[in-house]
């Protein structure tokens, strides 16, 4: 019994950690403001020196994206500006394999944390049970 209680409070501390890492994750998302007139103008004026590393750093740069993209999905988020920051960093074939790698990463984390958290909770339910005979 005493290593059931235990096991119920690890759950919640790691369901609860999960839950304020999303909520800071969206709560500097949406609190972040930009203005598109400045970033075009960044892209248009660096686009030089942005290409050169982007030729010289692939590695470090691939690295940096595949992780990103990585953490970015378990947070919960959208697919767009990861999309178009691939689209910008690498040609068709490679920013799409990386997306998809990594976006298939995350989705995979995100499965196997919820599997161990909330399976118990959802065999208990008589919809699911009914499913699963």
């Amino acid at each position: 019994m005493h290593k059931l209680i235990q096991l119920f409070n690890y759950k919640k501390m790691i369901t609860l950690c999960y839950l304020l890492l999303i909520f800071f994750f969206f709560s500097f998302f949406f609190d972040f403001q930009f203005n598109k007139e400045e970033i075009i103008s960044f892209l248009i004026n660096n686009k030089d020196k942005l290409d050169h590393y982007i030729k010289n750093n692939f590695f470090n740069l691939s690295l940096i994206f595949f992780i990103f993209s990585i953490i970015w999905t378990i947070c919960l988020g959208f697919g767009l500006p990861l999309l178009m920051l691939a689209a910008y960093l690498f040609d068709p074939l490679n920013g799409t394999l990386f997306l998809i790698t990594a976006k298939t990463i995350g989705v995979a984390i995100i499965f196997i944390f919820y599997k161990k958290v909330f399976r118990e909770n959802f065999l208990k339910k008589k919809i699911f049970k009914k499913i699963n005979q």
